[in-house]
């Protein structure tokens, strides 16, 4: 069962690596990438908790799930359990700069990608209303590892959005779409008016302070709900 899962795992997630950074032979980015956005606060408490004696098998057995422990398991015998528990205790819980420092994430500090068109269909919509925010973008010089963010700014209430990892992309045009329905809830009231949309393309996360994170290019675009 444990090789189908991991047989399945890697199907979902394989893409050539093409970087100079030494990099596992099965392309483990997002699959890092998710696990750290889940699991970190988990990982982190484990690793509090002394679990250093009997190396990758025993910590990652802690975690609740089977594929968070497959996941951990393949991700910690990559780098090794000292400098596993190093970097993941070292960096404040970023998930994507955590997997680049542990190398399973590509790195490439030349790479440049500017966005070429950002629209919100419909232009206008109402409560219920399904919106589509449209980015489109070209890759300069290819890529490490980037992330590609939306935010939507209410005229009230708290920004909300999404993010796309870029994972390791030659030059060309690439796009992609966020989706959102308008409907009110305590967090997000959908109150009429002009909402702002800033998306940022980006190498390593968005907003990051952390090395080899940087913001390539910024746009912005409006929509209105009646």
């Amino acid at each position: 069962k444990v090789f189908f899962f991991f047989f399945f795992l890697c199907c979902c997630f394989c893409v050539e690596l093409k970087t100079a950074v030494p990099s596992p032979q099965v392309n483990l980015c997002p699959t890092c990438v998710k696990l750290m956005e889940e699991s970190i606060e988990e990982i982190l408490n484990i690793i509090g908790n002394g679990v250093i004696v009997g190396g990758c098998e025993i910590l990652c057995s802690l975690l609740p799930s089977a594929w968070e422990q497959i996941a951990c398991d393949l991700i910690c015998d990559y780098v090794g359990i000292e400098e596993f528990i190093k970097i993941v205790d070292d960096v404040d819980p970023e998930p994507l700069t955590i997997c680049m420092d542990l190398g399973v994430c590509p790195i490439n500090d030349y790479g440049y990608a500017f966005l070429t068109y950002l629209a919100v269909s419909p232009k206008i919509g109402h409560i219920g209303t399904e919106f589509h925010i449209l980015a489109q973008f070209q890759v300069v010089n290819h890529t490490g590892t980037g992330s590609l963010e939306a935010v939507v700014i209410p005229p009230e209430g708290f920004p909300f959005g999404g993010s796309v990892l870029l994972d390791d992309l030659a030059p060309g045009p690439y796009s992609e779409t966020f989706s959102f329905r308008a409907e009110p809830n305590s967090e997000d009231p959908f109150p009429p008016g002009t909402y702002q949309v800033i998306c940022e393309i980006c190498e390593g996360p968005c907003g990051s302070k952390h090395k080899h994170s940087k913001i390539w290019d910024r746009n912005t675009t409006t929509f209105q709900i009646e």
